[in-house]
């Protein structure tokens, strides 16, 4: 069997292997690859090209009439198709290397030793072309002559850099699949065999190079295939999509218990006092019970909102209204609520307001007051004793102003690896530390979403056990030169922003039109402190035919209702024979609470927009600010 394989002239596996090495060589141009890993398989196929086409201009100048020219060209061939086919090791090595931790000092310092003697090697072998220290062609007769170090460097070279290459694959077998781990090794071994097998043939077949070229083949098809690489990448992508399912699930559900709990602590204090007041006669205990179901009311609006504008984040319906207001009367609005809450937990709450900063502003109010009492919201909740503090800076970039709001608080503070998941759905931190601390774990993701529709940012520094430092910085645009020092300092024009409940209306008529009867009742005990006559009906026909009857100074008008809705009723009214009420203010009365819903009802042609749960500071505002001046008296 060998004297047959011996007896296929010299060329043919050569000539085979160069023709599958160009093969490839296209394949690589087409697919276009990236990445260090693919430059060392590019260079290792190079090499091997190289290698094999010198073994063939070797092989057919050895066959040329002898002249001492021919005779110089074939030395110098043979020495570089030495320096080639030793560098198909190297290159071997060079690409394997890549599959483990090639940023190890080790493995750089191995890298760098196999580059110091490859160098050297390449050295050696243009000498040899002059002294035949490895092997050359001295004679005329055109015939291959081993040299003394021919096996020593010759072959002790290459199979050093065989050595190393295996030495690295077996020391990081942890580290690959075992689909790489074979691929790698059946290489190594089928270029080794090359080798051996070539010096048992004595040169009368090309051995070496064929095998290099049959191990880069074998890597490409089973590594480096580019369909392959996606089906890794796309596995991987999907093994990562399914952890963090499972982690968003896991983290859904604990929301929803954790909502669970959150609504029915409120809705329990509700039901509960509710039942005490209706067997006590006591009016201290049924003013206290009172007051503890407002508190408890809107502690369960506040959950109500974080989940109804998490789903407006999550459906992408989170729509920024901006419009002028005051900033002024907005941290005034703010630091009032949050003082009062503060001081009923025994916290001190300090403000520092830069009042030289502008304060006609104009940008989505609403979000920016959202943002901010998001936040004083955690730091009184965390907040055990101590004090919180508002700071209020703005500076200007242009045409925007930035407005810059940090909340301090001496709390409980939060761990630094905590940090990075503070803005992240569904996060309660320290969970079993604060389980007893009420919310929804929504509040900071909204703040980030708000931020990052306004083109803000949020900074946040805290030290565990001691406190915590939140900043936003909101870009905003000014309207007006007037300052915050300014705005304090007109006393009338505060005035007019503040509707206070020492006036009254008692000649007013009011028309409060809802199909609900419980929250018919709501509305006219709100509206009778106002000492306005209130008459109300449960439906858009009744409310049509009061309108021809009555002149109403204000009507409050229901959007959803059986039948004939607000929208209907209102459109009704506008071609209403006979109407007494065609210029009378109609407010749209409902519990479409989402964003932009005051502009929707302005449009179709409501006067104004209140939302349920009636506020009734809102309501009062409303109810002054729109009948006519003439019926306001002062109580």
């Amino acid at each position: 069997m060998l004297d047959f394989i011996i007896g296929i002239p010299k060329i043919h596996f050569g000539i085979a292997g160069l023709i599958f090495d160009i093969l490839l060589a296209s394949f690589l141009v087409l697919k276009k690859h990236k990445g260090m890993r693919f430059k060392q398989f590019t260079f290792l196929l190079f090499i091997i090209t190289a290698a094999t086409s010198l073994e063939i201009l070797r092989r057919v100048m050895s066959l040329l009439p002898y002249s001492p020219k021919n005779l110089f060209i074939l030395n110098i061939f043979h020495s570089f198709a030495y320096i080639t086919s030793t560098g198909m090791a190297f290159g071997f090595y060079l690409y394997i290397s890549r599959f483990v931790v090639a940023h190890h000092r080790s493995v750089k310092i191995l890298t760098i030793f196999n580059s110091i003697i490859y160098v050297v090697y390449g050295i050696i072998m243009i000498v040899n072309i002059y002294t035949g220290i490895i092997s050359w062609y001295p004679n005329p007769d055109m015939q291959w002559v081993p040299g003394p170090f021919y096996r020593t460097i010759g072959y002790g070279c290459p199979l050093l850099f065989i050595l190393t290459t295996l030495v690295i694959l077996f020391t990081n077998i942890s580290t690959l699949s075992r689909r790489v781990f074979f691929t790698l090794l059946s290489t190594v071994a089928i270029s080794s065999l090359g080798i051996i097998l070539q010096s048992a043939a004595n040169g009368n077949i090309m051995l070496t190079t064929f095998s290099g070229t049959i191990g880069v083949y074998l890597c490409y098809f089973a590594v480096e295939n580019f369909d392959y690489d996606n089906l890794l990448l796309m596995t991987k992508e999907l093994e990562l999509a399914k952890i963090k399912a499972q982690e968003s699930s896991l983290a859904k559900s604990s929301f929803l218990a954790n909502m669970s709990h959150e609504i029915r602590t409120p809705m329990n204090a509700v039901l509960g006092l509710d039942e005490m007041i209706l067997n006590t006669d006591d009016p201290v205990k049924i003013k206290e019970y009172a007051e503890n179901i407002q508190t408890s009311g809107r502690s369960l609006l506040a959950i109500i909102n974080d989940i109804l504008d998490f789903s407006r984040i999550e459906s992408g319906k989170m729509d920024l209204i901006k419009t002028d207001y005051h900033l002024t009367k907005m941290l005034d609005d703010i630091n009032l609520q949050f003082r009062i809450r503060a001081e009923k937990q025994g916290l001190e709450y300090k403000t520092d307001i830069d009042e030289n900063i502008c304060e006609q502003l104009h940008g989505d109010d609403v979000r920016v007051r959202q943002i901010i009492t998001n936040i004083l919201n955690n730091a009184i909740k965390y907040t055990k004793q101590g004090y919180v503090k508002t700071i209020v800076k703005g500076t200007n970039q242009g045409d925007t102003f930035i407005l810059h709001v940090t909340i301090e608080d001496s709390g409980i503070g939060i761990k630094e690896e905590s940090i990075p998941y503070l803005f992240q759905s569904f996060e309660r931190l320290d969970e079993t530390k604060n389980h007893s601390i009420e919310g929804t774990g929504l509040g900071l993701a909204i703040v980030k979403h708000l931020l990052d529709l306004m083109d803000g940012s949020v900074d946040v520094k805290s030290t565990y056990g001691q406190g915590s430092a939140f900043t936003v910085h909101i870009p905003q645009h000014v309207t007006g030169s007037a300052t915050i020092r300014d705005y304090r300092q007109n006393q009338q024009a505060i005035s007019k922003e503040t509707i206070n409940l020492d006036f009254s209306a008692p000649n007013a008529e009011v028309l409060i039109v809802d199909d609900n009867k419980m929250n018919l009742m709501v509305a006219k005990g709100l509206m009778e402190r106002t000492k306005a006559k209130v008459t109300t009906c449960t439906s858009g026909e009744q409310c049509l035919d009061l309108m021809t009857k009555t002149r109403f100074d204000i009507i409050f008008l229901d959007h959803m209702m059986p039948d004939l809705d607000g929208v209907g009723t209102l459109k009704r009214s506008q071609i209403l024979q006979g109407n007494l009420n065609r210029f009378t203010p109609i407010i749209a009365l409902t519990a479409n609470a989402m964003a932009g819903m005051r502009e929707e009802y302005l449009k179709m042609g409501f006067t104004d927009y209140i939302s349920k749960p009636i506020d009734s500071e809102q309501l009062y505002n409303l109810f002054y600010n729109t009948i006519s001046k003439e019926k306001i008296v002062k109580s």
